[in-house]
């Protein structure tokens, strides 16, 4: 359990390493699409060898031959004798990132509901002001009509009053030079 934990950890990667290293004799680097391929050699079966028959070696699989694993977006790395190797890790071997269409198109409908409604909010505020600014100036408009109308009333009130007050004393000037020339032809 604590060897797997420290496995699993990365702890004693780099002997597990080496020791895979080891065995290896340099040969070109084979390309392998197993995404999880383990830093360790495979185990060697024991034979027994006998005068009869020839010697041979068990073969160590190509995918543990290299523990690094390459596709087409890196390069093969080149063996190097003199240290373990150094795992490489492409953009092909990083998990996918699972994108949910129906979620984005959510998201985007909410977003574009959130502008349609901020448009119209901005529309009716704009609305509104230019109401309220079209209100304002029939209200001023109209204040002067009134004033005007007011003004030309009260102008015209004295002007007749003026008038009227003029046409009593030109009739009480007539009235009294009427009455005496009356008066002088009657002496």
């Amino acid at each position: 359990m604590a060897k797997g934990l420290f496995s699993w950890l990365g702890f004693g990667r780099k002997k597990e390493e080496a020791e895979a290293v080891q065995p290896q004799t340099p040969q070109a680097t084979p390309t392998t699409a197993e995404p999880d391929v383990a830093a360790h050699p495979a185990p060697v079966s024991e034979t027994t060898v006998s005068d009869s028959t020839p010697a041979v070696a068990a073969e160590v699989p190509a995918s543990a031959q290299n523990s690094v694993l390459h596709d087409d977006c890196c390069p093969p790395a080149e063996l190097d004798d003199h240290g373990p190797l150094v795992v490489e890790e492409c953009a092909s071997d990083l998990e996918p990132v699972i994108v949910n269409e129906a979620l984005i198109t959510e998201e985007e409908r909410a977003a574009a509901e959130v502008q349609a409604a901020e448009a119209a909010r901005v529309a009716a505020d704009l609305k509104a002001a230019e109401e309220a600014s079209i209100a304002a100036a029939a209200q001023v408009a109209e204040e002067a009509r009134l004033a005007a109308e007011a003004r030309a009333a009260e102008e015209a009130r004295i002007a007749a009053e003026a008038r009227a007050a003029e046409e009593a004393r030109v009739a009480a000037e007539a009235r009294a030079a009427e009455e005496a020339r009356i008066a002088a032809e009657a002496r």
